[in-house]
């Protein structure tokens, strides 16, 4: 996924967990890629393969038909193309556009590009297919604010559930290296979404008992209800971060020396110090305060990006 930047927050939101190596995406901009087929051998068309439920069928053709009305009219689409267990199109505008409609890290802060990738899967070459995957990316021509949104449901153990939301804000035109294309603040929000503490530990992990695509909702309805649901998961973790160092629980990792070849050092974990506990805790409600209020600052600048990257209110029922 392309809004992935935890380390540089402390922050991890694992939408894309792959359970299996071979399940694995392709390069998309590999001159090697086959067109996606169809059980018939025909170029692969969500309308002429089975899916494995009655509702896969017509949610991705509902995200595909507005993709295209949100991008297909300024840019270029992919056809339908097999990576691994994937099977994935792609639309994309813009002068930061990479080749393929790709969504890739090293390129997500060039400047003037939208792009959308949605995508189902199969276990083998033939239905039937199941789950969505659905990433989009906006970045405006110069200054202000980007968004990505990411989700993904019914992956099978293939690909992690849930939906992530990330805003950044640039405040130059992109320049020739990373430093000059980075944003100059970011703002993370999903499920899951979890506050890591001495750069290894975090809270145990409980999911959300509301179904995926209603937590989605409570997001993405409005600028408002963006703000406010952001606002309550900002306050739940910072809670539950504290309540997970007051515990005593989280450990500090001491790597051991490096040896060379590539290979990790071992490592041991160790009890923190009272003191380490209370400045692990004052970087936590620094982060907290600095994230509850840049939405509170920004939350409809936030909201008018993320309509631009996909439009969230009306296609993600």
């Amino acid at each position: 996924m392309a809004f992935e930047r935890a380390a540089a927050v402390g922050l991890t939101m694992g939408l894309a967990l792959v359970a299996c190596s071979s399940c694995r995406r392709q390069d998309s901009e590999s001159p090697h890629f086959d067109l996606a087929l169809a059980d018939d051998k025909s170029p692969f068309a969500p309308e002429k393969v089975t899916f494995d439920d009655t509702v896969t069928k017509p949610r991705l053709l509902a995200l595909a038909a507005c993709a295209e009305a949100t991008v297909g009219g300024g840019g270029h689409a992919t056809p339908w193309i097999s990576q691994g267990n994937f099977v994935q199109k792609s639309w994309c505008a813009g002068q930061g556009a990479r080749e393929r409609c790709v969504i890739a890290e090293a390129s997500e802060d060039d400047r003037d590009q939208h792009a959308v990738e949605l995508s189902t899967l199969h276990y083998g070459d033939a239905s039937p297919y199941f789950g969505i995957n659905l990433s989009a990316l906006w970045v405006p021509p110069s200054d202000g604010w980007s968004a990505s949104f990411s989700f993904s449901e019914n992956g099978k153990g293939v690909e992690g559930e849930g939906f992530g939301l990330v805003f950044s804000l640039y405040r130059a035109s992109s320049g020739r290296f990373a430093a000059d294309r980075a944003p100059v603040d970011s703002l993370r929000l999903g499920r899951p979404y979890e506050y890591v503490v001495f750069e290894n530990a975090k809270p145990p992990y409980v999911a959300p008992t509301v179904p995926l695509r209603d937590d989605l909702a409570r997001f993405v309805q409005s600028a408002e209800s963006m703000r406010d649901a952001g606002s309550a998961l900002l306050e739940k973790t910072r809670s539950d971060t504290a309540r997970f160092l007051a515990s005593h629980a989280a450990k500090v990792r001491v790597d051991g020396p490096y040896r060379g070849g590539g290979i990790p050092p071992a490592f041991t974990l160790r009890d923190a110090t009272p003191a380490e506990e209370a400045a692990e805790l004052a970087k936590a409600n620094a982060h907290f305060d600095h994230d509850e209020a840049l939405l509170r600052d920004h939350y409809r600048e936030m909201y008018a990006a993320l309509l631009k990257a996909f439009p969230v209110d009306r296609c993600m029922k």
